[in-house]
């Protein structure tokens, strides 16, 4: 019979998750402030998002495949991809709700000034505010309606691998649509 050394069992607390726990915070936050409507702030939060996926992909590729942190990084990833799809198909429902309930009454002298070439300073900045005030209320459901539900699914999965993260434990089934 031949001895078997055995491999050391590291601690899933011995594990550092610092950076995977930053990235988590930073993919969050730009989200929760990536759809304001405060352009300046909106714009940080896009640029954190962004930053923060490519520092998913980076952190997956500097390590071991299926250890604890790529587990992570893998479950940011597929998550700004899967909701990527879920976003483009609320724009699709919001832009078709929107079309269909909107009253566009106030883009028609907007609408004929262009045909005609002969555009008046400060029409279409009239139009578009005339626009948001008349059709504010099917603005606004449309957008909690469709884009809300995205934002809450990010914002869960994030604080779901957060936690575990923070645990030391990995993400189950990484391939899943849901939370």
């Amino acid at each position: 019979m031949t001895e078997q050394t055995e491999q050391p069992i590291i601690p899933a607390q011995a594990i550092d998750t610092s950076s995977v726990m930053r990235c988590y915070v930073l993919l969050g936050l730009g989200m929760a402030v990536g759809f304001t409507n405060m352009q300046l702030v909106s714009t940080i939060g896009v640029c954190a998002m962004l930053a923060g996926i490519f520092w998913a992909y980076k952190i997956r590729q500097k390590n071991e495949k299926e250890s604890l942190i790529w587990n992570h990084a893998q479950w940011m990833v597929r998550t700004f991809w899967v909701s990527s799809v879920y976003a483009v198909i609320a724009m699709l429902l919001w832009s078709s709700t929107v079309y269909s309930n909107a009253d566009f009454s106030s883009m028609h002298e907007y609408m004929a000034m262009l045909k005609t070439g002969k555009v008046v300073p400060g029409i279409a900045e009239k139009a578009a505010t005339e626009f948001i005030n008349t059709n504010g209320t099917i603005l606004r459901w449309a957008t909690v309606g469709f884009h809300g539900p995205v934002i809450l699914f990010v914002l869960a999965r994030f604080v779901k691998g957060y936690r575990l993260a923070d645990a030391g434990k990995t993400i189950d089934n990484l391939k899943t649509w849901k939370i």
